[in-house]
């Protein structure tokens, strides 16, 4: 996939009419992008911005609240009891 957007920055030759190169290469950015989005979905590097509960549910709860909700959600994902242990000193420290 990687490649596809390297091609994509680059760009592809330029011929003239008769279907003789020219030298010069045009590049495809936005297929460079979606590229680069995709690699990152794929990746687990995109955040899906979806609201659970009502709108402003996180607002009203307290820090410790949401520490502990956050910790569910990461232990509900499979992350290790050593991950949810760091990840339990880094909350404790804010």
């Amino acid at each position: 996939m990687m490649h596809v957007v390297d091609l994509s920055i680059r760009g592809l030759p330029k011929f003239d009419s008769n279907g003789v190169p020219t030298g010069l290469y045009k590049p495809d950015l936005k297929a460079a992008i979606s590229g680069i989005r995709l690699a990152a979905h794929i990746g687990g590097l995109l955040v899906q911005k979806l609201e659970v509960g009502g709108p402003g549910v996180f607002e009203q709860m307290t820090d410790a609240e949401l520490g502990g909700a956050l910790l569910g959600e990461c232990r509900a994902l499979g992350l290790s009891e050593r991950s949810l242990a760091e990840l339990r000193k880094a909350i404790e420290r804010d």
